[in-house]
C-alpha cells in the first residue's frame, strides 16, 4: 500500500515540475492504493494526456502489401495519478487528476499542452547523447552540449528489412518530430539508425539487411558542431547549434 499523492498548484508561467492533462471531478481516490492498482491508473493516466500533449505520428509506410515501421517515442515524460490532500477532502473536494511533468521532478518553464503537435518541448524532456559510443551511448540533459539526439526506436523481427528502408523511414518519423520537410535542416543535422548486435549498437551499412533487431532513430550534428537543445517541433526555428 501507498499513499495516493497529492500536489501543490500554482500558476503555469513559471518553472513548473509537472501540469495537470486531466480531471475527472466524479471520482475520489481512496488515501491509500495498492502498488499495482496505482500503476494501472498510471497506465491510463498515460493515455489520457494523450490528448493533452498531442503526439509525433508513428507509422511509416513502406508501400503496397508490407507492414509500416512503427516508431515509439522516447521521450521523457512522468504520469503520476494525483488526488485531493486530506485538507481538501475534509473540505468536500471529490476529484482526480493526471498529471503530466519531467521525469525526476526537475523544474522546467514552458507548457506541455500540444507540445507535440504545435508547440517548443523544453529540453528536459528530450534524449540526448554527447557522441556515437557505439558500446553504449551515455544520456545528458538535452541543453548540455551534444551530437546525437535520439528521438524513437522499433524492433523489426523475423522477416529482414533493409537498413535502406529503415534508415528513409527515421528521416521520415524525424521530419514529423521537428515539424519541418527538411529533418536536416540543409545537411546541418543527419538522420541514422543504429541497430542492435548483441551487447553493441552499430550503424548499419546501405546495403545491409536487419532481423531480429532493435534500432534506433537518431539526429546527428554534422561539420564538427553541437547542439544545446532538443530539436524536437523546432520547425523553421534556427538550429540551437554551438
Amino acid at each position: 500500500m501507498i499513499d495516493f499523492p497529492t500536489a501543490h498548484f500554482g500558476p503555469c508561467d513559471g518553472a513548473v515540475v509537472g501540469e495537470v492533462a486531466f480531471m475527472d471531478t466524479t471520482a475520489l481516490p481512496p488515501e491509500r492504493i495498492v502498488v499495482n492498482d496505482y500503476q494501472s491508473a498510471v497506465a491510463q493516466c498515460a493515455l489520457d494526456a494523450i490528448g493533452y500533449l498531442g503526439s509525433i505520428p508513428p507509422v511509416v509506410g513502406r508501400g503496397v502489401g508490407q507492414p509500416g515501421i512503427l516508431w515509439t517515442s522516447v521521450l521523457s515524460f512522468r504520469y503520476t495519478q494525483i488526488g485531493p490532500t486530506d485538507v481538501q477532502r475534509a473540505a468536500g473536494q471529490q476529484w482526480s487528476g493526471c498529471a503530466v511533468g519531467s521525469p525526476d521532478m526537475t523544474p522546467y518553464v514552458g507548457r506541455l499542452r500540444d507540445v507535440l503537435t504545435t508547440g517548443i518541448l523544453p529540453p528536459i524532456f528530450g534524449s540526448c547523447w554527447p557522441s556515437i559510443d557505439l558500446s553504449g551511448p551515455k544520456e545528458i540533459r538535452c541543453d548540455s552540449p551534444h551530437t546525437v539526439e535520439l528521438l524513437g526506436a522499433t524492433s523489426v523481427g523475423s522477416t529482414p528489412v533493409s537498413a535502406a528502408e529503415i534508415r528513409e523511414a527515421c528521416t521520415v518519423y524525424a521530419g514529423r518530430a521537428l515539424r519541418t520537410a527538411d529533418p536536416t535542416r540543409d545537411r546541418a543535422i543527419r538522420p541514422e539508425i543504429l541497430a542492435s548486435d548483441r551487447a553493441a549498437a552499430i550503424i548499419p551499412p546501405i546495403d545491409a539487411s536487419l532481423a531480429d533487431s532493435y534500432v534506433d532513430c537518431v539526429l546527428i550534428a554534422q561539420n564538427g558542431r553541437h547542439l544545446n537543445n532538443t530539436l524536437v517541433g523546432i520547425g523553421q526555428r534556427p538550429l540551437p547549434l554551438v
